[in-house]
């Protein structure tokens, strides 16, 4: 998601700043080790030196929920019913539910991902990182973390990784 997010900044000829929501402790940690790690190294796709060029700072902000930040609760109203579009998209979970998610969904799916010149989403505007998200499954016993979505690579999920997830998120209710 952050990946995305610096290259919509370099397109649009911007600089932004990235804040959190806190989970607490451990986790918090873990989020601004991430985005640490991913501002000076970059990924396979976006060099160091862009993220280092588009975001505003070199330390995440991690804010707690009691502070209730406007734009952290549009994130939230955001990125649940994408990440669960997601999940669906790629056989992660089974939920044939009609939610007010899937009008969010229908949005950025129309005009909000960014995508390829041939309007093709995947791997540019949705991606999914099956190494890193197995990795953090092992060693947080079988949650996923919110840091295990930040990508780079553009191949889809292998089928061993959609068994790990699929037995790791709860069923929705």
């Amino acid at each position: 998601m952050l990946e995305r997010f610096v290259l919509f900044l370099h397109y649009s000829q911007q600089r932004g700043d990235v804040m959190v929501e806190g989970r607490g402790g451990e986790e918090d940690e873990k989020l601004k080790e991430s985005y640490q790690r991913l501002y000076l190294n970059g990924t396979d796709h976006v060099l160091a030196e862009r993220w280092q060029e588009r975001l505003t700072s070199r330390e995440l902000k991690v804010k707690p929920k009691t502070a209730d930040i406007a734009g952290l609760q549009l994130a939230d109203l955001i990125a649940h019913p994408s990440r669960r579009e997601f999940l669906l998209e790629n056989r992660l979970i089974a939920d044939e539910r009609d939610t007010f998610g899937d009008r969010i969904c229908a949005i950025l799916r129309g005009s909000k991902y960014l995508r390829a010149r041939n309007g093709q989403i995947y791997g540019y505007g949705k991606k999914l990182n099956a190494n890193k998200c197995q990795t953090s499954l092992e060693t947080t016993g079988n949650r996923l973390m919110p840091h295990d979505l930040i990508d780079n690579r553009s191949e889809p999920p292998c089928a061993a990784f959609k068994s790990i997830v699929a037995q790791s998120v709860p069923p929705t209710r």
